[in-house]
């Protein structure tokens, strides 16, 4: 199994018509982005990622092994669907569930950038609220 990641913490990451991503905005998503016209995607779900007092949020899709076009094309229908970050330095990844990393874009140029493996140093607690699921 494989995912496809990107954080959405506070509206400098990723946001959703130019709004930070809240729960008030999930159905819109799922209406704009239409997973279920795509084929590999299995789940769509906000991971939070909860570290003592702070909270951090991704958008994350569940979905079979894809070629490097199909990322692109999806970052372009998520652009195309209303997504789009004001920090220009944020990636988009597609992972291996054993947490190798395979594509790394940012997501603003579409370009591809250097892969670097994050150690796994804290402890989380997780919390999904899923947005779509085949």
């Amino acid at each position: 199994m494989y995912k496809i990641r990107i954080d959405c913490t506070n509206k400098n990451d990723l946001c959703f018509n130019n709004r930070k991503i809240k729960k008030e905005s999930y159905e819109s998503i799922h209406n704009k982005l239409q997973p279920y016209n795509i084929s590999y995607i299995d789940e769509i779900y906000i991971l939070y990622k909860n570290y003592k007092s702070f909270t951090y949020k991704s958008l994350e899709f569940k979905c079979a092994k894809i070629n490097e076009d199909q990322f692109i094309d999806l970052i372009n229908k998520m652009k195309n669907s209303g997504f789009n970050c004001l920090n220009d330095k944020i990636t988009i990844q597609f992972i291996e569930c054993s947490a190798n990393i395979i594509y790394n874009y940012n997501f603003s140029s579409c370009t591809k950038t250097k892969i670097v493996q994050k150690p796994k140093t804290k402890e989380y607690k997780y919390n999904i609220y899923s947005l779509y699921k085949k």
